[in-house]
């Protein structure tokens, strides 16, 4: 039982430590897509002439 914790203990670690790594890279991916998101419509928006 101590032996199943404890390698759910470093499981859980190093699942922390990956999340550490992604989480910014993620939240930085969706940041940049939605800023190009955000011009691409922009562009769309003036050349329709809507605004």
């Amino acid at each position: 039982m101590v032996r199943l914790l404890q390698e759910a203990f470093y499981l859980g670690g190093s699942v922390a430590l990956v999340w550490l790594v992604l989480l910014p890279a993620v939240v930085l991916l969706a940041v940049c897509a939605v800023y190009i998101l955000a011009e691409t419509f922009h562009d769309i928006w003036k050349r329709q002439g809507w605004s």
